[in-house]
């Protein structure tokens, strides 16, 4: 990503709707599928690190980063289990992790393979650990946020769940999420003018707080359903 989006991402992680929404999804489903403590994790593409801080009641947590940029936010916040280094080479021994995280990251122009990079996490995990990963939906929905986070790809359900079965994953759960604003922001994408800023920007807190409500209210229905669309796709998986 572009340094100033490096500096948005560290004031913004802990409270922007997206972020704190999306973690309420995720760490339901963490709950779901894991059931043991003490666990070793892995975040992958760990980005400033407020994910890492989150993960630690679970276990020892490791994050890994290609950006110099990234490391040093991590390391302000006194996070010490911090590895400069790629996703498709990842410096660790074989089945040393028991959960690994890839929340979006395989869809960066600095991952040369995608597969490679799943493959790459699989080999990292033990046996039965499990990955959760996240990426954003459809190629249609390309903006400017993705030109400055710098986008690769974005992905269907059917394509992800198709790399992640070819790296050798039994998929727990896979779901389209944050649904309802869809409808929103295709619009919003079809209006827009170009540019090279993220969507990753401070709102007005009426909006923060609605958002997040939204995101929280898909949580508690991604506990027995999945959605048939949505802006991000959500899976879990498990090392076969």
């Amino acid at each position: 990503m572009l340094k100033q989006e490096y500096e948005n991402l560290y004031s913004l992680e802990e409270n922007f709707w997206f972020f704190k929404g999306m973690r309420k999804i995720q760490f339901n489903l963490l709950e779901k599928y894991n059931k043991n403590n003490n666990l070793k994790i892995l975040d992958t593409g760990c980005g400033t690190g407020f994910l890492m801080t989150q993960l630690k009641k679970y276990g020892e947590v490791h994050g890994i980063d290609i950006s110099v940029d990234a490391l040093n936010y991590c390391k302000e916040r006194g996070l010490v289990n911090v590895h400069k280094g790629t996703i498709e080479s990842l410096p660790f021994e074989e089945n040393t992790f028991d959960l690994v995280t890839s929340l979006d990251v395989i869809y960066h122009k600095w991952v040369k393979s995608d597969l490679e990079a799943l493959k790459e996490i699989n080999r990292v995990l033990k046996k039965d650990g499990l990955l959760l990963v996240q990426e954003a939906s459809y190629n249609f929905m390309k903006s400017s946020h993705d030109k400055a986070v710098m986008t690769r790809e974005r992905y269907t359900k059917k394509n992800l769940k198709k790399k992640l079965e070819q790296a050798n994953f039994e998929i727990k759960k896979i779901t389209y999420v944050n649904t309802i604003l869809f409808p929103i922001v295709l619009i919003k994408r079809l209006l827009e003018s170009p540019s090279e800023s993220s969507e990753v920007k401070k709102i007005p807190k009426f909006f923060n707080n609605l958002f997040t409500k939204i995101l929280y209210f898909e949580s508690s229905l991604l506990k027995n359903i999945n959605f048939p669309f949505g802006l991000s796709i959500i899976a879990i998986a498990k090392k076969r």
